[in-house]
């Protein structure tokens, strides 16, 4: 790179894009994540700000390194789990980045995906994820990543200053089939899926309920309900799934709603949804 890069860098082809990515540090009021684009992979134009501190970060935080991979099987779906310093805790955590462009992304909640361990324990002071996020033969999904008990800055005091006890490890970070993330609502809570034609059969929802809570979703086209797909005509899930097919009452498939265009409503009573899908 004939540009600043420091370090840890990723580059690697996108094949919807038809170009060599690449994933850089930058400085922009603070330490950022840069993006470039290469047909060639050696002449690289610099590097331009991607992702950088803003109104809903902490003063003091930076955007360390970046953990750009993929989401298995979804090529569109480009992550970032990007390491974020905390300069007045000197630690590092990680939080998630997310594009279905593969040229904007945008944090998909500003808590961390990947938290610090308790003081003192190898992963307690500094987070590192590593590529690549991969599927599991049992459909869990698993980040590397690296851990250390000590603090960004504690690791040079220490080693200029004096010998230090210090522990460090590689893991997995798992997560069950499709649960990243989700949406949760401890009490009511309701959003609105943006319209997408339907082709399938059949809406499969991943999700967990309280013992007394529920997912409800009503199907509209052009924000009118779907006669028989109401809220009322919905049976209710309740309990944890991962890809169980939604009932309405009276209806063992969604055949006939082929072609239409449908916004999916989803109402939650303290529960948490995490993904939904045609099939």
């Amino acid at each position: 790179m004939r540009y600043f890069s420091d370090t840890v860098n990723i580059a690697a082809w996108d094949g919807l894009l038809e170009k060599y990515v690449g994933f850089f540090r930058h400085h922009l009021s603070g330490r950022t994540i840069s993006r470039s684009e290469t047909d060639d992979f050696w002449n690289w134009p610099a590097p331009q700000p991607l992702l950088y501190g803003g109104p809903l970060d902490a003063p003091a935080d930076d955007y360390y390194t970046n953990g750009f991979t993929v989401y298995p099987g979804e090529p569109q779906l480009r992550l970032l789990f990007a390491a974020i310093y905390h300069r007045d805790r000197d630690s590092v955590d990680i939080r998630l980045g997310v594009s279905r462009d593969g040229r904007a992304f945008s944090w998909l909640s500003y808590d961390p995906i990947i938290e610090l361990g308790d003081t003192g324990t190898w992963d307690g002071g500094s987070l590192y994820a590593q590529p690549n996020l991969v599927q599991l033969p049992d459909g869990r999904l698993a980040l590397p990543y690296d851990g250390y008990s000590t603090t960004h800055n504690e690791v040079w005091f220490k080693n200029f200053y004096g010998d230090y006890e210090s522990k460090s490890g590689v893991a997995w970070a798992l997560w069950k089939d499709g649960r990243l993330a989700g949406i949760e609502a401890s009490q009511l809570g309701q959003f609105t899926v943006n319209s997408s034609r339907f082709d399938g059969q059949q809406i499969q929802l991943n999700a967990r309920t309280a013992a007394a809570g529920s997912v409800e979703i009503e199907l509209r086209e052009r924000g009118k309900a779907i006669e028989g797909y109401t809220f009322e005509d919905f049976v209710p899930f309740r309990g944890d799934a991962i890809w169980v097919n939604c009932q309405w009452k009276g209806r063992q498939d969604l055949t006939e709603l082929r072609g239409k265009n449908l916004e999916l409503v989803v109402r939650l009573r303290a529960a948490k949804i995490f993904a939904l899908r045609y099939v």
